[in-house]
């Protein structure tokens, strides 16, 4: 699978995250992982993410907090 390169804004910080990765759920798990902080906010602003993609980062994050 090919990999592309993704731009995120995480709430809190003015910076854009930029990675390398093959779907926005990874992309948004690296920026995670390296903040470390597993419950950031995260909005992918390059791709646009679409609604598959959203709808599954949702329930990984609702997974992790129980």
């Amino acid at each position: 699978m090919k990999h592309q390169k993704f731009e995120i804004a995480v709430a809190g910080y003015d910076y854009r995250f930029k990675t390398y990765a093959r779907d926005g759920v990874e992309a948004s798990v690296k920026v995670k992982c390296f903040l470390g902080k597993p419950d950031a906010e995260c909005t992918i602003l390059v791709p646009a993410l679409n609604d598959y993609l959203r709808e599954t980062e949702s329930c990984r994050r609702q997974v992790a907090q129980r």
